[in-house]
């Protein structure tokens, strides 16, 4: 069995594993995803959409553009800062899409 420290109090644990020594446990997803099939469709969609004219380059959110593999469509106002669910979309990196984010 591979062990790895504790990212909490550093003692040793099985990989994937919960802590001997304290409370820490591996992370769990604390949110389902409220994403409709419909909205999943959507995004797919605006992806294939860039694809086909732009080719795998991410635009890039704060850096330059750059070649990417995965590309995923993102709302341009987050949902969750009051922007429409239905609301403009726009293609980015998942690194790009995870800096923006961190920033809003």
């Amino acid at each position: 069995m591979k062990l790895t420290a504790c990212p909490s109090c550093g003692a040793p644990r099985p990989a994937g594993g919960r802590c001997p020594r304290c409370p820490w446990t591996p992370h769990k997803q604390t949110r389902p995803d409220l994403r409709t099939n419909a909205s999943k469709r959507r995004h797919a969609k605006a992806v294939a959409a860039w694809v086909a004219v732009n080719g795998w380059w991410c635009p890039g959110w704060r850096v330059p553009a750059h070649p990417a593999t995965r590309l995923t469509a993102d709302h341009i106002t987050p949902v969750a800062a009051d922007g429409d669910p239905d609301g403009p979309l726009q293609v980015l990196c998942l690194s790009c899409n995870s800096r923006k984010a961190a920033s809003t």
